[in-house]
């Protein structure tokens, strides 16, 4: 996950961490994601919302769900999404 090399107040590390469990919830309602690239994932969403944080979006989980989702990313993984036979 992106956020180990944060540096910022406990409080902003509070909304990051809890930004990114209700987008990964959400996301999680809005589609399946593979077991085998779920870390993967997880990542990728880690790497949207810290890429929105700079922005200060006022809604971040929101707005990291909608890039996740369309595929807009971010971070290592780009646009592409992962399939069972990438994680081979």
């Amino acid at each position: 996950m992106p956020f180990r090399s944060i540096t910022a107040d406990p409080a902003e590390l509070n909304r990051l961490y809890e930004t990114f469990d209700a987008a990964w919830t959400a996301v999680n309602a809005e589609q399946s994601i593979d077991p085998l690239v779920s870390a993967a994932q997880r990542e990728r969403l880690g790497y949207i919302i810290v890429q929105l944080w700079g922005r200060q979006s006022s809604d971040l989980a929101t707005e990291a769900v909608r890039r996740f989702i369309s595929g807009e990313a971010s971070g290592r993984f780009g646009s592409s999404r992962l399939s069972p036979s990438d994680a081979e």
